[in-house]
């Protein structure tokens, strides 16, 4: 885009101040930041040259944003890291490339389902483990990551 005009670098400007307060809250996608322009009624030509120059000043990284997103939810499973970063319009590439492996799933698992099980008490009924298990569902892990943290946890309140 050809900012020759007045009107079109006011406009960019707008853009880019609104953009930059959007992203003094918190890091975002690059998805976010168009959606969030888009609603604010900038012109997509504008929206695009703005996001170009976020990208080019290092503002904008959806790699970055992907990496601190995962590292920040250290309570959810897989499938919620991969439902929510598919939502915020991160790369099936990048996806790929951020996801917890197995073990840290599981990991991330046990440590949740330990701090659920202090909170019920000694030795968890039948229905405290079904709402162990609805709680980690719940929260993104795999059934195969909470199989493990469950058996990890019979296992150690056995010894």
């Amino acid at each position: 885009m050809t900012m020759a005009a007045g009107n079109d670098l006011s406009s960019l400007r707008h853009a880019l101040d609104q953009a930059y307060r959007y992203l003094s809250i918190r890091a975002r996608s690059i998805l976010e930041i168009r959606n969030y322009l888009s609603r604010k009624g900038h012109s997509e030509p504008v929206i695009e040259e703005a996001i170009k120059r976020l990208e080019d000043y290092g503002y904008v990284d959806d790699m970055q944003f992907a990496k601190q997103f995962v590292d920040s939810k250290d309570g959810w499973g897989s499938r919620r890291l991969l439902f929510e970063l598919r939502r915020k319009g991160i790369d099936q590439a990048i996806i790929d490339e951020v996801m917890p492996g197995t073990s840290v799933e599981i990991e991330r698992c046990r440590r949740l389902a330990v701090a659920y099980l202090r909170k019920l008490g000694p030795e968890p009924d039948q229905a405290g483990q079904r709402r162990l298990w609805s709680y980690l569902m719940r929260r993104g892990f795999s059934r195969e990551a909470i199989e493990s943290a469950i058996r990890w946890t019979d296992e150690s309140q056995e010894r």
